[in-house]
């Protein structure tokens, strides 16, 4: 049974070493009728872009849609036994909060004003790699010290604090699709939207008052991979990793001295 498997692997390599051999010999012809005999050594990903080794063992990369029809169908038919290179994505990222709108809402008497912000985060991606990139998404999160709620109650706007001694970290996450993005072209994403909330007196003396912690965006292939990542916040924050962002809980705030 062994010297039969052994037997098979030998025969499959034997195989392959032959359609190497095969291609080897190969006259691409472009569609301007221009020719180069190569060898074929490999696809890209999306298929857009074929490596070739010339007989006197320069490589080069070519747009496989530049050649003709023919050696458009003779790739297709070596793809089985062709590798497929890993493309190295290089984008380059911006995250900016986006306010939307806000609202002043009386309390109590004329001294006090509560106050919603609602803001969003958007992100830009541009792609620097030679490849296109094709159904990836951007995964997002912003995490707010959430120290007010401001809403109505019986007609009337009110609010409650959320937090006293202590840091209440409350995470919000999401994700958007990102369009097919080709070489040196940039697409914007914008993330949902986030509340926050404030406590004034005399229109200027906080009270109590959210605050953003920080917000990260990353791009992520289709297969699940990390490929950029952006941060605004402090020190801390930009040190966490995707999962402890996602997770935070209330820190306690050391006394003053």
């Amino acid at each position: 049974m062994f010297r039969f498997v052994a037997t098979c692997l030998l025969f499959s390599f034997f195989l392959s070493l032959g359609a190497q051999e095969e291609r080897s010999a190969h006259t691409f012809t472009d569609k301007n009728g221009k020719q180069i005999l190569a060898t074929l050594l490999s696809v890209s990903a999306d298929k857009r872009m074929m490596k070739i080794r010339r007989e006197d063992g320069q490589e080069f990369e070519f747009v496989i849609n530049v050649l003709s029809l023919d050696d458009q169908q003779y790739i297709k038919e070596q793809l089985e036994t062709l590798p497929v290179e890993k493309t190295e994505y290089r984008l380059e990222m911006d995250i900016a909060k986006k306010s939307i709108s806000s609202d002043s809402h009386p309390y109590d008497t004329s001294t006090f004003t509560l106050e919603q912000e609602f803001l969003t985060y958007e992100v830009k991606v541009r792609n620097l790699s030679r490849e296109a990139l094709e159904d990836a998404k951007v995964e997002w999160a912003v995490v707010i010290d959430d120290r007010v709620k401001v809403f109505q109650s019986n007609g009337e706007w009110t609010y409650d604090r959320m937090g006293k001694e202590a840091e209440n970290p409350v995470p919000f996450s999401g994700e958007v699709p990102l369009a097919s993005l080709p070489f040196n072209q940039e697409a914007i994403v914008t993330t949902g939207e986030v509340e926050v909330n404030e406590m004034l007196r005399d229109r200027d003396v906080y009270l109590e008052a959210d605050s953003i912690i920080g917000a990260v965006a990353r791009v992520v292939s289709k297969e699940g991979s990390v490929l950029a990542e952006s941060r605004l916040g402090g020190a801390a924050f930009g040190e966490m990793s995707w999962e402890e962002v996602l997770t935070m809980a209330p820190v306690p705030v050391e006394p003053a001295d």
